[in-house]
């Protein structure tokens, strides 16, 4: 049978998101030959009926639009990049919508900061308007309109060069280190995979092409040239990354990959986050209205999966949150039996979590 841990996970994400709860059987319960799992599918549906007045009317905070394309399958080498950078932002718990390419014209761009196109081939001219009308700021990787190089040279002030061969041994230069601030120690991350140099203005360029040159023992490897190509290019509300971060850090699992896409965000990012907090990659944040002046903060913790397996997750400890926008007046958490007002001054803090947590921040009255 599934690892109950793993049901758990399953059911509290689907609520936490604001979708329906569904657990299936094959057969009845009486006579079932796997009631491991019963237990814990009782305990998140029994908290999801009693607190439905809060999950059932979720708004997200998200200043943060990710746009996937219209058939999301995870086995489609085509979406990696967008999971890729899922990923990076679930584990900087960066608060983000995700929206079908599709749906783009129905949305309300609005109250979103940035909006990410990852690896986007097919806008239409209508979509590309839309886009570019809204106030957001935007960030393409994963050669995005690649084909379209009028659109390309107008929105984005980038011409692609030659592909470069997806050879072991090219390079990025991280720099102008005024921006990529997770670099002090570290000069040039590695390139693989599809990409191509940015030809654009010379002040608009980051991320300097380093190509690849002999492959051999290291007396024999040396005559490294920085290139005139950049791998980015930022202009006032666009950056263009000509290479695929997403798809790399997917398989790979390389973080600078994420720092790279992060220090770009984070350099231009001029609104404040909604929360912040101390929580480690392994646990997955939520944070929607529900209200008046009122917020759910959930925590999910997925620090039990190890690459297949979920085991019990590692209780989180001396966990700390803050609210940067926010006049908190109250504080409560839900629990199974109800709700139960908790302790705040500054900041939320909580010596231990197990799965999950869920507390309702009440803003003060004026």
């Amino acid at each position: 049978g599934v690892s109950k841990y793993l049901n758990q996970i399953r059911l509290y994400g689907n609520m936490a998101a604001g979708g329906m709860l569904d657990w299936c059987i094959i057969g009845s319960f009486e006579d079932y030959p796997d009631r491991d799992n019963f237990e814990g599918v009782k305990e998140v549906f029994a908290f999801h009926q009693k607190h439905t007045r809060y999950y059932s009317q979720l708004k997200s905070c998200a200043k943060i639009l990710l746009i996937t394309e219209q058939a999301f399958n995870i086995q489609r080498p085509e979406n990696h990049e967008c999971l890729g950078i899922y990923k990076m932002l679930k584990e900087s718990h960066l608060l983000f919508d995700l929206l079908e390419i599709s749906q783009l014209e129905s949305k309300n761009l609005e109250n979103y900061e940035w909006i990410i196109l990852p690896g986007t081939q097919k806008l239409s001219s209508q979509q590309c308007d839309y886009l570019q009308k809204s106030k957001a700021h935007i960030l393409a990787t994963g050669l995005t309109l690649e084909n379209q190089p009028g659109r390309l040279k107008d929105w984005f002030g980038v011409t692609l060069g030659e592909k470069i061969e997806a050879v072991r041994g090219s390079y990025m230069e991280v720099s102008p280190k005024s921006i990529f601030t997770s670099f002090k120690d570290r000069d040039w991350v590695y390139l693989d995979l599809q990409s191509r140099p940015i030809i654009c203005e010379k002040e608009n360029g980051v991320l300097p092409f380093l190509p690849a040159r002999r492959y051999g023992p290291p007396e024999r490897c040396y005559g490294y040239e920085r290139s005139q190509d950049a791998m980015a290019c930022i202009r006032e509300k666009t950056i263009y990354l000509s290479w695929m971060p997403g798809t790399l850090y997917y398989r790979h699992g390389y973080e600078d990959f994420k720092n790279i896409l992060l220090d770009l965000i984070q350099y231009n990012y001029k609104t404040k986050d909604s929360i912040k907090c101390n929580l480690p990659e392994q646990a997955e944040v939520f944070f929607d209205c529900v209200g008046e002046k009122k917020y759910l903060l959930q925590i999910l913790n997925l620090s039990g999966f190890n690459g297949m397996t979920f085991f019990a997750p590692i209780p989180l400890s001396d966990v700390e949150v803050v609210f940067p926008n926010l006049s908190v007046g109250k504080i409560i958490r839900l629990t199974a039996d109800g709700e139960e007002q908790y302790p705040f001054s500054d900041r939320l803090r909580i010596n231990k979590i197990n799965l999950y947590e869920a507390f309702i921040i009440e803003e003060t009255e004026e």
